[in-house]
């Protein structure tokens, strides 16, 4: 089974500022024009040789509160499990988007790949 990491830094290599906040997520970029074809840096590309997403909840919540409409659904139907051992239920705009995991990375890993 091969793992990848796609991780958004910033050149300073944080993800987050101090308090959280991923602003210059939004801000990436600008000036700079890219061809229409390379707009989104290969990310199409990486999501189409990818099974399955982990993702944190943390950043689950950043994608849901953005409240993407189904056409800027970047992920298309990628299995993504969250992994929280707080959150229960998934946000409504979340629903039969992702699944939710508590328990050990390992057992994760080990059920998927049991799962192929």
């Amino acid at each position: 089974m091969k793992y990848s990491a796609y991780i958004a830094t910033s050149v300073d290599g944080f993800i987050a500022t101090k308090d959280g906040g991923t602003d210059w997520l939004h801000t990436a970029g600008n000036g700079v024009d890219l061809p229409k074809e390379d707009a989104d840096m290969g990310f199409t590309n990486y999501l189409s040789s990818v099974d399955c997403m982990i993702m944190g909840r943390k950043c689950m919540e950043t994608i849901s509160a953005m409240n993407l409409s189904p056409e800027h659904w970047p992920y298309g139907d990628l299995r993504i499990i969250v992994l929280s051992n707080t959150l229960k239920v998934a946000p409504e705009n979340m629903l039969n988007k992702i699944e939710l995991f508590s328990g050990p990375l390992t057992s994760l890993i080990e059920t998927l790949e049991k799962e192929g």
